[in-house]
Formats: C-alpha cells, structure tokens, sequence
C-alpha cells in the first residue's frame, strides 16, 4: 500500500504540473493572438498568478491597445505599467505586470 500511495501522489503531482503547462500555454496564446505588431516581447514570465512582460514598443497607440487587450481578457485581475522608457531611437521600452483572477493558473 505504501508504494501504491507513492505511485499515486507521483501522478498527481504529474498530472498537477501538465495541468499547470497546458493553462499557462492557453494565456500566453491568447495574449499573443491580441499582442498589435508593433510590439515585441523581450521577456514573459508566468509565475503563479502574476505575469510579467517586458516590451519593446513602436507606438504609444500600440501600448495603449495592448493595456486595453490585457484588461478586457478574461482571466486577468488587473495591469500595470511598471516602467516605461523612450529611447533615442524613438522605441518605446515597458515593463507590464498582470494579476490573474485566483484560479487561473492551476497550482
């Protein structure tokens, strides 16, 4: 019985981690189906319920649809802007932070 309930924890665990890979895999799809084509995702991080994502951005319009996007997505709680940077060139830098609504990535 003692190997059977190691076994059986193990699957769990298993199945808890694919379950998790297959939710944060849908969030990031969605995000870059509604991401405009001027901004490029230099890092994104999903880490519990908190996403963090650092841009590169063409236009304010782009970074003000893509807010607008993140806010309207179902599984999202709130966004940040946590910095946002011009740069010579004229090329926008943002670093964005999402809360995910409790529940949305599977623990």
């Amino acid at each position: 019985e003692k190997i059977y309930r190691n076994l059986h924890e193990r699957i769990e665990a298993t199945k808890t981690v694919s379950d998790q890979a297959g939710k944060n895999s849908k969030i990031l799809n969605d995000i870059v189906d509604f991401t405009p084509s001027e901004i490029t995702f230099n890092t994104f991080s999903i880490e519990g319920n908190k996403i963090t994502i650092d841009t590169t951005i063409r236009s304010i319009s782009a970074l003000s649809s893509f807010v607008n996007n993140l806010r309207k997505y179902s599984d999202t709680s709130s966004v940040s802007i946590e910095s946002i940077n011009n740069s010579a060139t004229g090329v926008i830098n943002a670093k964005i932070s999402v809360a995910l609504k409790t529940g949305s990535p599977i623990k």
